[in-house]
């Protein structure tokens, strides 16, 4: 089964089997900065293809590529991932906290601020929210009484391979950061018996 790689004007979404990912670039990011060229010659290395370009007027174009052969589908996106962003790590290969974690959408980078044996979570602080995804080491979906602890700080999002969720702030935490570290408080107390991390650092997911 090939790759499907579908080139819009800001974005690049890559699909392989069930799997997908969003690059946050396109044709109009790419066309005069040198450094995204690299990065793009490094996605055709690896997928053995160009993607197709846009034409003027519309939204995005579709090239399949081949995929290789010997990988699942998880290992192809772990290599696409650590070939387009280096110093990027998958969520369920996290070792040590603060490590930058790509997302699912376009500019969406997560920090590693959960780790233990059995689950790793990051979370993006934005100005007034927080998203938050857990995996476990094996990339599946935290299950029993993980799932259960999870669920009840209103991670509700269930998927194939991971738990997501949102937390509203109800101040930016920048200018008052007591909220925020008592949210982190009861995800890492709820979590505690799990992890071998320490409590995270707020400024440093930041």
């Amino acid at each position: 089964m090939g790759a499907e790689v579908t080139v819009g004007v800001t974005q690049t979404r890559i699909t392989h089997g069930t799997l997908a990912m969003v690059l946050p670039f396109g044709v109009k990011e790419v066309k005069n900065n040198a450094a995204l060229k690299t990065t793009l010659a490094s996605f055709m290395e690896l997928a053995g293809s160009v993607p197709a370009s846009v034409a003027p007027g519309h939204d995005a174009a579709v090239n399949h590529v081949p995929a290789h052969a010997d990988m699942s589908e998880e290992m192809w996106v772990d290599a696409v991932t650590v070939t387009l962003f280096p110093g990027y790590v998958p969520l369920h290969k996290v070792e040590q906290l603060y490590q930058t974690v790509p997302g699912t959408s376009s500019k969406s980078i997560y920090k590693a601020a959960f780790i233990g044996p059995k689950i790793r979570g990051a979370l993006r602080l934005k100005s007034q929210s927080c998203s938050l995804r857990f995996t476990t080491e094996q990339r599946d979906v935290p299950a029993g009484e993980l799932r259960s602890i999870l669920l009840h700080l209103g991670v509700n999002n269930i998927y194939e391979d991971r738990m997501t969720g949102h937390v509203s702030l109800p101040i930016p935490w920048h200018m008052d950061p007591a909220p925020t570290r008592a949210m982190l408080g009861a995800f890492y107390a709820g979590l505690r018996p799990y992890l071998t991390s320490p409590f995270p650092n707020l400024e440093k997911l930041s």
